[in-house]
């Protein structure tokens, strides 16, 4: 029920012109500059750029709107593209011929960054077209050092911590950052230590220890700093970090099947792939080789995501290999940010292990159109 009255409500809004200005089209009715044509038309600009400005605080700069036809005309309401931006007017009608001033007012602290903001003013008659008044800018940062985007850790193993260190530093004097806040999702543990370095701008040095306790597949943490010092209420200084487990490294297939009685040398192919990025060959790399044993590793697959490995074999090192059946040799194959897997060596006739389960939520993860996820080692050179 929440969900189908939002619907509606966006879509009346739309309908009714409550468009954000530079992002959506106008209302039909709509005069956003100041042509000749319409019956109110904005004196200078109907955009101003107000630089680069501090992130709190208000700002307020004045348009004027001139009625060019011979009759009075009412304002009926300015509407705003967001919360962030007012206007205000001393009368709501312009008589003819005559001007009348709007003053539009930006709260900084509820935009980030580079932004264009503004109002619609709307008339009482619906013959005289809506006109967009915006504001543009960018707002300043007050700390160098605080990522734009959530840091992104992968390859994130149960019970490991993962530390990661930030210099912060004020770009203006008198700004002080407070006891942050740590927020963290179920399983995830976050800690920090904070130093303070004091001059004529201050800076921080932060150490962060994040540790997951399961294998969970989208976990989160934040710390959020209060800002104080400032000649207005600013908003909170936040990182934010996601953490993804570790990806499973697929190997097809997962034994090395040898003739133990071979005369020659063997080659067995296996194909590897992620569920989640395109492998590069130079990445992969694995424990030392009992002797006699190569590996050569190559790009393969219709688009080039997964890695084929090349195992040779001597006569001698596959009678070596083969000699305890009831232990097979493993070879250990890493990949960064993946889990490490494991190939045995095996006799030939010797059945494959049964495959692991794998939970409905990795299956699905996998693209429906992933031709390399199908491909065979043979396959996959083709």
């Amino acid at each position: 029920m929440t969900d189908t009255w939002r619907t509606c409500a966006l879509t009346i809004g739309f309908l009714a012109g409550f468009s954000v200005l530079g992002d959506l089209p106008p209302p039909a009715d709509a005069d956003t500059g100041n042509a000749a044509g319409g019956t109110v038309v904005v004196v200078g600009h109907s955009t101003i750029s107000l630089g680069e400005i501090p992130p709190y605080g208000i700002t307020n700069r004045t348009f004027r709107l001139r009625n060019t036809s011979d009759q009075a005309v009412k304002i009926e309401r300015l509407v705003s593209t967001c919360s962030c931006i007012k206007g205000t007017f001393s009368t709501n009608e312009i008589p003819p011929q005559g001007e009348l001033s709007i003053t539009a007012s930006l709260n900084a602290a509820l935009v980030h960054g580079a932004f264009r903001r503004g109002l619609w003013v709307r008339f009482t008659d619906p013959q005289v077209r809506a006109v967009g008044l915006s504001l543009t800018g960018i707002t300043s940062t007050l700390f160098s050092g605080f990522p734009d985007d959530t840091l992104v850790i992968t390859g994130v193993e149960p019970g490991l911590a993962v530390t990661n260190q930030f210099t912060l530093t004020a770009l203006t004097t008198n700004a002080t950052l407070g006891v942050p806040v740590v927020e963290c999702a179920d399983g995830v543990t976050l800690t920090y230590s904070l130093t303070t370095n004091r001059s004529d701008k201050t800076a921080y040095s932060l150490t962060t220890v994040l540790s997951a306790k399961g294998p969970l597949p989208r976990q989160s943490a934040s710390l959020t700093f209060p800002v104080a010092g400032t000649a207005s209420a600013a908003n909170p200084m936040v990182i934010r970090f996601r953490l993804l487990t570790a990806d499973a490294l697929l190997t097809i297939p997962n034994q090395i099947t040898l003739d133990p009685n071979a005369k020659q040398n063997q080659t067995v192919r296996l194909l590897l792939r992620s569920r989640t990025e395109s492998l590069e060959a130079e990445h992969l790399t694995w424990d030392p080789l009992p002797e006699g044993v190569t590996f050569a590793c190559s790009k393969v697959g219709r688009r080039k995501l997964s890695i084929a490995v090349s195992v040779t074999v001597t006569p001698q090192a596959a009678a070596a290999l083969l000699k305890d059946e009831q232990n097979p040799h493993l070879l250990l194959l890493r990949y960064p940010k993946h889990k490490e897997t494991t190939v045995s060596v095996v006799k030939i006739g010797t059945a494959p292990p049964a495959p692991a389960r794998v939970p409905l939520t990795q299956r699905l993860s996998a693209s429906a159109d992933d031709d390399d996820a199908r491909e065979t080692p043979e396959q996959a050179d083709n």
